[in-house]
């Protein structure tokens, strides 16, 4: 496999892995809570996770926060540990307190 094509494999792994913990945690009863106090209703944090992931893959860290909806959805993950706001309207995802 070339230099090109691990990376590309690097990238898709660390994208389901970020996914896959912050769909967890969406399920999980401190990550539900969170859901109602933000007013975040789970599809939609479903699918701007999905889009972060997609970015992630794509070798693109920062997704642009472009809704109301996708603010509080934001404002879930942050709070979750999941991105960090970098700048105005733009997340980067975080792995243990460390950005992706």
């Amino acid at each position: 496999m070339s230099g090109r094509g691990k990376r590309e494999t690097m990238l898709r792994a660390d994208a389901a892995r970020w996914l896959d913990r912050v769909l967890g945690d969406m399920a999980s009863p401190a990550g539900i809570a969170a859901m109602t106090e933000y007013g975040v209703p789970a599809d939609a944090l479903a699918e701007f996770a999905n889009q972060i992931a997609g970015h992630l893959a794509a070798g693109d860290d920062l997704t642009e926060i472009r809704s109301t909806q996708s603010r509080r959805v934001a404002d879930w993950l942050v709070a979750r540990g999941h991105v960090m706001r970098v700048g105005t309207g733009l997340v980067r995802p975080v792995r243990a307190g460390k950005l992706i």
